[in-house]
């Protein structure tokens, strides 16, 4: 725990050089005034600290694992006719960090340097829901946080309501096991092409319960 985590819960310690004047003075950030239910553990709902929560750029290493890179655009699979065996392929081909749509093209080249900008400014085109839609947003664990920007984007946290309605209620095991309870999860399962989604589903489920312990 760090000396400002442990000023903010009220816990009393000797000062040490690492403090920064405003610390050392005992002046710390305001509390959210919509707070999680009392009876979860105020040890964790600190998350990050000096850093603005709705800023994108500390979520970006996740994300850029969890979408990948291809550098040359292609369409991706979807799954597979179960009656042929014959892949079936997306509408419209994917490339760079997950651009997709018709304004993409087979065969397009993209290198992370250019593509890197326009995909963090997508990122953070979609923090204004996640500020919108999660009051305590910013009291979370940065592991819940990092999950859920990521499915955010992804657009699997959107599309589930009850998961949404479970966080913002405190009930975090009843939203990770709601999470998961989602046919993209179970449509996800035995297809190499989506072994992603469910990982990064199952990361966002397990940060969530992690909070409830």
């Amino acid at each position: 725990m760090t000396e400002l985590e442990r000023l903010m819960l009220g816990v009393v310690t000797e000062p040490t050089g690492d403090l920064t004047p405003d610390v050392m003075l005992g002046v710390v950030p305001e509390p959210s005034s919509r707070m999680l239910p009392s009876d979860l553990p105020q040890g964790k709902l600190i998350g990050s600290q000096g850093m603005d929560p709705f800023d994108a750029s500390q979520y970006m290493k996740t994300l850029e694992a969890d979408e990948g890179f291809i550098d040359v655009a292609r369409k991706l699979q979807k799954g597979t006719d179960p009656i042929t065996g014959e892949p079936i392929f997306e509408e419209f081909p994917t490339g760079g960090f997950g651009e997709y749509g018709p304004q993409v093209k087979v065969g397009q080249v993209y290198t992370k340097e250019e593509d890197l900008p326009r995909f963090q400014q997508r990122v953070e085109d979609r923090m204004g829901y996640m500020k919108e839609t999660f009051p305590d947003f910013a009291n979370l664990p940065f592991d819940v946080r990092d999950s859920m920007v990521s499915s955010n984007y992804r657009g699997s946290l959107p599309d589930s309501p009850d998961t949404i309605d479970f966080i913002n209620a405190g009930q975090f095991l009843e939203a990770g096991d709601e999470f998961l309870d989602n046919d993209e999860y179970r449509d996800a399962e035995g297809n190499p092409s989506k072994r992603g989604i469910r990982r990064r589903m199952e990361r966002l489920s397990n940060a969530l319960k992690g909070i409830a312990k």
